[in-house]
Protein backbone atom coordinates (compact mmCIF):
# COMPACT_ATOMS: atom_id res chain seq x y z
CA UNK A 1 0.00 0.00 0.00
CA UNK A 2 1.29 3.47 -0.91
CA UNK A 3 3.00 5.27 1.98
CA UNK A 4 1.88 8.92 2.36
CA UNK A 5 4.11 9.81 5.28
CA UNK A 6 6.23 8.00 7.84
CA UNK A 7 3.21 6.42 9.56
CA UNK A 8 0.18 6.78 7.28
CA UNK A 9 -0.81 5.06 4.04
CA UNK A 10 -3.32 5.25 1.23
CA UNK A 11 -5.32 2.55 3.07
CA UNK A 12 -5.78 5.04 5.93
CA UNK A 13 -7.12 7.62 3.47
CA UNK A 14 -9.60 5.17 1.94
CA UNK A 15 -10.77 3.52 5.17
CA UNK A 16 -14.54 3.70 5.60
CA UNK A 17 -16.84 1.22 7.29
CA UNK A 18 -19.79 2.93 5.56
CA UNK A 19 -18.21 2.53 2.10
CA UNK A 20 -17.59 -1.15 2.80
CA UNK A 21 -21.14 -1.59 4.11
CA UNK A 22 -22.62 0.07 1.01
CA UNK A 23 -20.21 -1.51 -1.48
CA UNK A 24 -18.80 1.89 -2.52
CA UNK A 25 -15.34 2.07 -4.11
CA UNK A 26 -13.67 4.82 -2.07
CA UNK A 27 -10.39 5.00 -4.02
CA UNK A 28 -9.20 8.60 -4.34
CA UNK A 29 -7.84 10.14 -7.55
CA UNK A 30 -4.19 11.29 -7.71
CA UNK A 31 -4.94 14.94 -6.88
CA UNK A 32 -6.69 13.87 -3.68
CA UNK A 33 -3.71 11.74 -2.68
CA UNK A 34 -1.44 14.77 -2.97
CA UNK A 35 -3.73 16.76 -0.66
CA UNK A 36 -4.00 13.82 1.76
CA UNK A 37 -0.20 13.77 1.98
CA UNK A 38 -0.42 17.40 3.13
CA UNK A 39 -2.83 16.40 5.93
CA UNK A 40 -0.72 13.39 6.90
CA UNK A 41 2.47 15.44 7.19
CA UNK A 42 1.06 18.60 8.76
CA UNK A 43 -1.56 17.12 11.10
CA UNK A 44 -1.43 13.38 11.67
CA UNK A 45 2.34 13.01 11.95
CA UNK A 46 2.45 15.83 14.49
CA UNK A 47 -0.39 14.25 16.50
CA UNK A 48 1.33 10.86 16.26
CA UNK A 49 4.62 12.36 17.51
CA UNK A 50 2.84 13.85 20.51
CA UNK A 51 0.47 11.01 21.44
CA UNK A 52 2.08 7.95 19.83
CA UNK A 53 1.28 6.69 16.37
CA UNK A 54 -0.32 3.47 17.64
CA UNK A 55 -2.97 5.58 19.41
CA UNK A 56 -4.26 7.47 16.36
CA UNK A 57 -7.66 6.11 15.26
CA UNK A 58 -8.85 7.37 11.87
CA UNK A 59 -12.63 7.36 11.48
CA UNK A 60 -12.99 9.04 8.08
CA UNK A 61 -10.63 10.77 5.68
CA UNK A 62 -11.37 10.73 1.95
CA UNK A 63 -14.99 10.39 0.89
CA UNK A 64 -15.85 9.89 -2.76
CA UNK A 65 -19.03 11.60 -3.96
CA UNK A 66 -21.24 8.54 -3.45
CA UNK A 67 -19.93 8.08 0.10
CA UNK A 68 -20.28 11.78 0.92
CA UNK A 69 -23.87 11.68 -0.32
CA UNK A 70 -24.63 8.66 1.89
CA UNK A 71 -22.96 10.09 5.00
CA UNK A 72 -24.15 13.70 4.67
CA UNK A 73 -27.77 13.25 3.57
CA UNK A 74 -29.15 14.87 6.73
CA UNK A 75 -26.64 17.72 6.75
CA UNK A 76 -27.32 18.36 3.07
CA UNK A 77 -31.09 18.49 3.69
CA UNK A 78 -30.60 20.94 6.58
CA UNK A 79 -28.27 23.10 4.47
CA UNK A 80 -30.82 23.23 1.61
CA UNK A 81 -33.63 24.11 4.01
CA UNK A 82 -31.58 26.87 5.63
CA UNK A 83 -30.84 28.38 2.20
CA UNK A 84 -34.29 27.68 0.74
CA UNK A 85 -32.88 25.55 -2.08
CA UNK A 86 -34.63 22.70 -3.90
CA UNK A 87 -33.28 19.16 -3.89
CA UNK A 88 -31.66 19.30 -7.32
CA UNK A 89 -28.40 18.12 -8.83
CA UNK A 90 -27.26 21.78 -8.94
CA UNK A 91 -27.92 22.17 -5.20
CA UNK A 92 -26.03 18.97 -4.45
CA UNK A 93 -23.06 20.04 -6.61
CA UNK A 94 -22.91 23.39 -4.80
CA UNK A 95 -22.96 21.66 -1.41
CA UNK A 96 -20.44 19.00 -2.47
CA UNK A 97 -18.00 21.57 -3.89
CA UNK A 98 -17.59 23.11 -0.42
CA UNK A 99 -16.83 19.83 1.35
CA UNK A 100 -13.25 19.07 2.42
CA UNK A 101 -13.33 15.27 2.89
CA UNK A 102 -13.80 14.65 -0.87
CA UNK A 103 -10.72 16.77 -1.57
CA UNK A 104 -8.58 14.81 0.93
CA UNK A 105 -8.14 17.93 3.07
CA UNK A 106 -10.10 16.75 6.13
CA UNK A 107 -9.97 13.90 8.58
CA UNK A 108 -12.18 12.76 11.44
CA UNK A 109 -10.21 10.94 14.11
CA UNK A 110 -9.57 10.22 17.77
CA UNK A 111 -6.59 9.27 19.91
CA UNK A 112 -6.87 6.24 22.20
CA UNK A 113 -6.66 7.21 25.86
CA UNK A 114 -7.15 10.93 25.18
CA UNK A 115 -10.39 12.84 25.61
CA UNK A 116 -11.58 14.31 22.31
CA UNK A 117 -11.82 17.71 23.99
CA UNK A 118 -8.16 17.46 25.08
CA UNK A 119 -7.17 16.46 21.53
CA UNK A 120 -9.15 19.40 20.12
CA UNK A 121 -7.45 21.81 22.54
CA UNK A 122 -3.97 20.42 21.82
CA UNK A 123 -4.43 20.78 18.06
CA UNK A 124 -5.80 24.29 18.51
CA UNK A 125 -2.76 25.33 20.55
CA UNK A 126 -0.07 23.53 18.56
CA UNK A 127 -0.95 23.01 14.90
CA UNK A 128 -1.82 24.99 11.81
CA UNK A 129 -5.26 24.07 10.45
CA UNK A 130 -8.03 25.29 8.20
CA UNK A 131 -10.94 24.02 10.28
CA UNK A 132 -10.94 22.30 13.65
CA UNK A 133 -14.26 20.98 14.90
CA UNK A 134 -15.09 19.08 18.08
CA UNK A 135 -18.10 17.10 16.88
CA UNK A 136 -20.82 15.62 19.09
CA UNK A 137 -18.74 15.70 22.25
CA UNK A 138 -20.51 15.47 25.63
CA UNK A 139 -18.74 16.99 28.65
CA UNK A 140 -19.59 13.98 30.84
CA UNK A 141 -18.23 11.48 28.28
CA UNK A 142 -14.60 12.26 27.27
CA UNK A 143 -14.62 9.67 24.46
CA UNK A 144 -17.84 10.90 22.89
CA UNK A 145 -17.79 12.40 19.44
CA UNK A 146 -14.65 12.94 17.42
CA UNK A 147 -12.29 15.63 16.16
CA UNK A 148 -12.52 16.92 12.60
CA UNK A 149 -9.47 18.78 11.33
CA UNK A 150 -8.64 20.05 7.88
CA UNK A 151 -5.43 21.47 6.49
CA UNK A 152 -5.12 23.06 3.05
CA UNK A 153 -1.88 23.78 1.19
CA UNK A 154 -2.20 27.59 1.54
CA UNK A 155 -4.23 30.13 3.52
CA UNK A 156 -5.44 28.01 6.42
CA UNK A 157 -8.23 29.94 8.18
CA UNK A 158 -7.76 28.59 11.75
CA UNK A 159 -11.51 28.28 12.25
CA UNK A 160 -12.36 26.30 15.37
CA UNK A 161 -15.75 25.48 16.84
CA UNK A 162 -17.94 22.75 18.31
CA UNK A 163 -21.05 21.19 16.85
CA UNK A 164 -23.65 18.79 18.17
Amino acid sequence: MQQLSANFTLADVMKSDKARELGINNTPPAEVIERAINVAVNVLERVAQHYGVQNVEINSWFRCEALEKAICAGAYASWRKRLGLPDTEASWKRYFAAKQHPKGDAIDFEVKGVSNEDLFNWIKANLEFDQLILEFHKKNDPRSGWVHVSHVPVNNRRQSFRIG
